[in-house]
């Protein structure tokens, strides 16, 4: 671990929070309108080693961010 991280302010630890719930919310939208589908194995896969990388993140807003990020990516793929 770096030796010069420092304490998230209350501000900063509400923000990652605020656009946690609305990136999740907006997910949940995209679901909605969606019908469901299995997904398929490339899906899967992918899935699999995107979280895998996640979880090893050690910074919360860079998990956020790359979920966040997967998801579009995800999104995008579905469409064409």
């Amino acid at each position: 671990m770096s030796t010069n991280q420092r304490e998230l302010t209350r501000e900063e630890i509400r923000d990652v929070l605020q656009r946690q719930r609305e990136a999740y919310e907006q997910m949940e939208l995209d679901r909605l309108r969606q019908p469901w589908r299995e997904p398929t194995t490339e899906e899967k896969i992918a899935f699999d080693r995107f979280m895998s990388d996640v979880l090893r993140s050690s910074k919360p807003a860079k998990r956020e961010c790359g979920m966040v990020e997967w998801y579009r990516a995800l999104l995008r793929t579905r469409d064409e």
